[in-house]
């Protein structure tokens, strides 16, 4: 092989292992980045010992909060555009009210969602304690 033959696989070989490494270092970094939610999410959260559903939603969602809206079956128990602290790692999302903004309400003492990325939706359960009546919780969807 002559010098000429020879530079010339030296730098097809070169390009071709640089062009690969480009690509599974972009491969990897889109792997690791976590998808985003969207400035808002609606669904509906259905009791588990019954038939019932009800619509909620938290909107205003940006960096680890939000503002909730939960519509209840229990008169005056529904609260809207309350606080929601919100985790999210990319698979499971988490909505937290604290407790100093349910006393505000006249029927909580506890609200807890906790849901699973499903494609464009989340589902999981709600943790809800109602004041004096215990705690119940319910199915939830939201896209």
């Amino acid at each position: 092989m002559n010098r000429l033959s020879f530079l010339i696989v030296f730098c097809f070989w070169a390009a071709t292992t640089v062009a690969q490494d480009r690509a599974a270092a972009t491969t990897s970094a889109t792997q690791n980045e976590i998808p985003p939610l969207p400035a808002q999410l609606s669904g509906r959260w259905y009791a588990t010992w019954g038939r019932w559903s009800q619509a909620w939603e938290v909107k205003q969602i940006s960096k680890g909060s939000g503002l909730l809206t939960w519509w209840s079956l229990q008169s005056g128990c529904s609260f809207q555009s309350i606080p929601v602290d919100i985790e999210y790692n990319g698979h499971v999302l988490r909505l937290t009210v604290e407790d100093e903004q349910l006393r505000k309400t006249p029927c909580s003492s506890k609200f807890v969602a906790t849901l699973k990325r499903n494609g464009n939706k989340f589902e999981g359960d709600i943790e809800h304690m109602v004041t004096g009546a215990g705690g119940s919780v319910f199915h939830a969807t939201v896209e």
